[in-house]
């Protein structure tokens, strides 16, 4: 997959939307994360600033879950995403970003 890497001494805030599908039963899902993060000179110091404001737009299947947090070993936003357990659930998403840096 992708990786969103924050440029060395930068904030970066973020707006998230995804949707998911279960390709048996139907169910779906929408969700909208917004935040922001933080990095100073090395990857380690990547850090969400507050926290990550989830809003559940609707859910058919309540252990579906979409979750936003800092990636410390590559200076990156982590995206994680739990679909069902035992039905092929897609997920799909897109960022909207706008960084600033020194």
């Amino acid at each position: 997959g992708s990786r969103l890497t924050l440029v060395a001494n930068s904030a970066l805030v973020f707006t998230g939307i995804f949707v998911a599908r279960d390709d048996v039963s139907g169910d779906a899902a929408g969700y909208e994360l917004k935040g922001i993060i933080r990095t100073g000179a090395l990857a380690s110091s990547t850090a969400i600033v507050g926290s990550v404001v989830k809003t559940i737009l609707g859910e058919d299947d309540v252990t579906w879950d979409v979750d936003i947090t800092a990636n410390t070993t590559d200076g990156a936003v982590k995206v994680t995403v739990i679909g069902d357990a035992a039905n092929s659930t897609q997920i799909t998403g897109s960022l909207f970003t706008c960084e600033i840096l020194f």
